[in-house]
């Protein structure tokens, strides 16, 4: 007797980076242990600045890139997730998160975001100028393709934690809308 065939979940993911993907498969399989989860990469624009500078412009980035893996998806997906990394400014320091968004087939968005750490104003310099936050840690490091593998927070916590953690963090507290009892939403 051949074992039961699960329920496929087709879920599109707004990127092709590993860091991105790589979180949506971790917290996609944490989630629904007994699905057949497909997981579709489409490179998708964020409609925002390339360095998002504000939580504001951030979170915009991955609801638009949620929307539109859900929109450019060939496959009939129940989900569709955006993450985008930016720049945000407290009480005259910056520091560097990540959000997540997740929209369903109702077009219903969830979002949450990462753990936040102070970047230097070396690097705030940079991206003042119109630099990108993966360039300049490339430049700064000597690594090639940063945004790819540790992330600045590898950098950071000489890899303690890598982008796929924090983006990992991020879409877990985006899918709690849809994963957590009804009974706490409206």
């Amino acid at each position: 007797m051949s074992p039961p065939v699960s329920e496929e979940l087709h879920v599109a993911v707004g990127s092709k980076n590993p860091t991105k993907v790589n979180a949506a498969k971790r917290v996609l399989q944490h989630y629904f242990p007994d699905k057949n989860i497909h997981v579709h990469m489409l490179s998708v624009p964020s409609g925002v600045a390339d360095q998002p500078m504000s939580d504001e412009e951030t979170i915009l980035g991955a609801k638009n890139r949620a929307k539109a893996a859900m929109e450019m998806s060939e496959a009939d997906c129940t989900y569709a997730i955006g993450i985008e990394g930016g720049v945000c400014e407290m009480g005259g320091d910056y520091f560097q998160t990540g959000w997540a968004a997740v929209v369903d087939k109702k077009g219903d968005i969830g979002v949450g975001s990462g753990g936040r750490f102070q970047i230097s104003n070396k690097i705030i310099a940079q991206l003042k100028s119109g630099r990108e936050m993966g360039p300049v840690m490339d430049e700064l490091s000597g690594i090639d393709d940063v945004r790819s593998t540790l992330g600045v927070i590898g950098i950071y916590t000489k890899g303690a934690l890598d982008r796929s953690d924090s983006n990992t963090e991020a879409l877990y507290l985006a899918f709690a809308k849809f994963v957590s009892d009804p009974v706490y939403w409206d």
